[in-house]
Order: C-alpha cells, then sequence, then structure tokens
C-alpha cells in the first residue's frame, strides 16, 4: 500500500483554513456511509450535544488546530477513505486537539469535498482520544 509523506505545516494549516472556511459558509456534511453516521451519532451522545452544538464543537477543534497545525496532525489510515461514497478517493485529514472547555482530547477526521459551490467539509469522524 502506498503511504503518503506528512503533510508539511504549510499544507496542513491551509487544509484546515479550508476546513474552516467552508464550515463557516455552512458546506458541510456527515459522510454518508451508516458506519459514519453511527459513530456521529455516538459522539453526539458521549459529548451532550445536539446537531448545532456538534458542529460548533468540531469548528472548534480546528481552530485548535491550526494553533499548531504539525503538532496535531495524525496521520490517518489507511490514508483514504473507502467506506462512504461521497468520501471515496478523497484524502483524509486527521488531527488530535485538547479542548479546554471539555478537558478532553478529542480526535477528528474529515475529507475536502470539491464540488459547484465551492470547497465542502465532509465530516468522518469525531471522539475522545486517549
Amino acid at each position: 500500500m502506498h503511504t503518503r509523506q506528512k503533510p508539511s505545516r504549510k499544507e496542513l494549516h491551509q487544509r484546515l483554513s479550508e476546513a474552516a472556511a467552508a464550515m463557516e459558509s455552512g458546506r458541510r456534511a456527515i459522510a454518508d456511509s451508516r458506519h459514519d453516521r453511527r459513530k456521529t451519532a455516538i459522539a453526539l451522545q458521549a459529548f451532550d450535544l445536539d446537531e448545532a452544538g456538534f458542529w460548533q464543537l468540531i469548528y472548534e477543534c480546528i481552530q485548535i488546530a491550526l494553533e499548531d497545525p504539525k503538532g496535531c496532525y495524525r496521520q490517518p489510515f489507511p490514508a483514504k477513505s473507502t467506506k462512504s461514497k461521497e468520501a471515496k478517493n478523497l484524502y483524509m485529514w486527521a488531527f488530535s486537539v485538547f479542548h479546554d472547555e471539555r478537558e478532553l482530547q478529542i480526535y477528528f477526521k474529515f475529507c475536502l469535498k470539491k464540488q459547484a459551490d465551492g470547497l465542502h467539509y465532509l465530516h468522518i469522524s469525531c471522539h475522545e482520544s486517549n
């Protein structure tokens, strides 16, 4: 299996900035596979959040990761998502951040998908990290 070289700080910062911009513009979605939707439902319950609160948490995690993209980056495995038709062959971006308000280490993973109306944030996973 081909492994991708670790992205540079500049590339990580750019991808996180693109993710934040997509979120700010409302261009976001949860990947369409049952597996990804089930994981998201578990996260909503674990974090005691409604959908709006969940998206806010993800946005906050992106902002935290922007402070130290290289230090927060976690090489996803496999690098490309294959469980969701929407995310098929898209590179996954994974980060782990410490969320001060929740006093938790949170891992989140997403893809960026080009659409006619711009880049979209495609949510794959979010959970407490050890």
